[in-house]
């Protein structure tokens, strides 16, 4: 038989050999930092929970972190319209509310649905500040181009005011034809589809047109 292992050598090799423990990989992240990452964890996972939830609390967060947070629940429920936005302009010559050409003030995406001026409106028809800026963008450029075509000749009205709305198409029964994105006038569309998220004010709309003249 041939000889079996020296048990001394056997001894001394495992001897030499590194302790379980001393094998450990260990963090090159400061024990601090890493309570810190932890705290941030928790809070990004409770944040997802309550935006998810829909918890009041998740108001509170700034709107560049909050960004982050809206990935959960994004389509909880079925859409049972398509939705499209619209703007009128307050002709201070024939008194009343006509719609606007909104190409030229919103070049990116001009006559999709996913153009600036939908996009604004799709997120942010409930905050006063936004629709008052844009309301005045709006109000700004399109005189600028009124003015502009009168001194060269031409019949143009300036507006003192905006109307915005959104229109609410139905979508039909489940399996039924939808019908490809094609921009139709607002009058073509019932009354009933149509609800007015922001509009200027009746005083400032006259002031508007007694500054300008009309």
């Amino acid at each position: 038989m041939p000889p079996g292992p020296d048990r001394h050598a056997v001894a001394a090799r495992v001897a030499g050999e590194p302790k379980p423990r001393d094998r450990v990989v260990e963090s090159w992240v400061p024990s601090w930092l890493a309570k810190v990452l932890i705290a941030l964890a928790a809070g990004f996972f409770c944040a997802l929970f309550g935006d998810a939830s829909a918890a009041r609390w998740v108001n509170d967060i700034p709107r560049p972190l909050r960004f982050f947070t809206q990935i959960a629940a994004l389509f909880p429920y079925e859409d049972k319209a398509v939705l499209e936005y619209r703007a009128e302009g307050y002709d201070c010559q024939q008194q009343k509310f006509v719609e606007l050409e909104l190409r030229p003030y919103f070049p990116i995406d001009d006559g999709e649905k996913e153009n600036r001026f939908f996009r604004t409106l799709q997120f942010y028809h409930s905050d006063r500040t936004t629709m008052r800026a844009l309301a005045g963008y709006l109000i700004v450029r399109y005189n600028e181009a009124a003015l502009a075509a009168r001194s060269h000749g031409l019949s143009a009205s300036p507006i003192g005011g905006v109307r915005f709305s959104s229109v609410h198409i139905p979508l039909g029964e489940p399996g039924s034809p939808v019908a490809r994105f094609r921009h139709l006038p607002l009058a073509s569309f019932p009354e009933s589809y149509v609800k007015h998220a922001y509009y200027t004010p009746e005083s400032q709309r006259e002031a508007s047109c007694r500054e300008l003249g009309q």
